[in-house]
């Protein structure tokens, strides 16, 4: 009988398991696919989520690079010095302002928040005169220390201030991580 039930078993593929009364038993039509289909589009999808994280975060430190690099032109100054030598402010009111975009960095949370004006300096120095971002104002009252980056819509190689707004949010996480309310104005 041992015989017959081993031949059997040679002749059909499905797997079997031996109960512990000594039964045998062959799995169903669901738990083959379970196994056979379920299970490696669980690890395939798994591989596909992680590689995409991947791309993600490089791409995301490629655009950080860029606008670093963008911003290397104009040396970093903390609220104090622009206020101080009232870089806002020209004899005549506008002269030296540029149109470009800004990034206020919280040092002491490690928080961005980023801006656009046609008018820069003019604009900064409302942030930190409390006619701003207000979370930017009361960090900075509490006695946060920032920086002040700022870079000029000419020569950035973008077209337009909500392209390059966007971009650099994007690259800081100032949307999800910092003080930026909207990911950028839309074209």
């Amino acid at each position: 009988m041992v015989i017959i039930l081993r031949f059997l078993d040679m002749r059909s593929n499905l797997p079997r398991k031996v109960t512990s009364s000594f039964q045998v038993y062959r799995p169903g039509e669901d738990e083959l696919m379970w196994e056979s289909l379920i299970i490696p589009l669980i690890v395939v999808t798994i591989i596909w989520i992680i590689g995409e994280i991947f791309l993600i975060r490089r791409a995301k430190a490629l655009r950080r690079d860029r606008m670093n690099a963008l911003m290397s032109k104009n040396s970093d100054v903390t609220p104090e010095e622009f206020l101080a030598k009232r870089m806002w402010s020209a004899i005549n009111g506008e002269e030296g302002d540029f149109t470009g975009i800004y990034v206020l960095h919280n040092l002491s949370q490690d928080e961005y928040y980023v801006g656009q004006s046609v008018h820069v300096l003019r604009r900064v120095r409302q942030h930190f005169t409390g006619h701003g971002n207000g979370d930017v104002y009361a960090d900075w009252k509490m006695g946060d220390k920032f920086t002040i980056a700022t870079v000029s819509l000419v020569g950035s190689g973008y077209n337009n201030l909500n392209d390059l707004e966007r971009d650099v949010i994007c690259a800081y996480d100032a949307y999800d991580h910092g003080y930026n309310r909207t990911s950028g104005n839309r074209s």
